[in-house]
């Protein structure tokens, strides 16, 4: 039997030092990378979004799909955000034992809009 787990979400980037501001002849773009490689998976996204914000994530893994959230938990943007651009990064590392695809979605919650933003959807294909 196929099984996929979280085994924990390392944070980076702004996550970890907020008050770096990105240069202006630094840009970065938001991204995603998967990697497998024997009985590991990683998952990490990059973001750019306001410097200073905090973020919490959740994966949820349901038989043949992943779904990953990033929540932005400021409540008063006036109150959390500094008057810049950050790159954030999370890396969603996961324990796989044996072989399935898996359909997944990373989405952000941003709380000055309603719903989620959808960063990136597709399908992984283990080896």
């Amino acid at each position: 039997m196929t099984q996929l787990a979280l085994i924990k979400t390392e944070l980076g980037g702004c996550n970890l030092t907020p008050s770096i501001r990105n240069n202006v002849d630094i840009v970065h773009n938001d991204s995603v990378d998967i990697s497998i490689k024997n009985d590991s998976m990683n998952i990490f996204v990059g973001l750019n979004y306001f410097c200073c914000a905090p973020f919490i994530t959740d994966c949820h893994i349901k038989s043949d799909s992943i779904i990953i959230s990033i929540k932005d938990t400021c409540l008063n943007p006036n109150s959390c955000y500094c008057r810049c651009s950050c790159y954030y990064t999370f890396n969603f590392k996961f324990l796989l034992s044996g072989i399935n695809n898996y359909n997944y979605e990373i989405l952000l919650f941003d709380p000055k809009k309603i719903g989620s933003k959808l960063i990136k959807a597709g399908l992984i294909k283990p080896k």
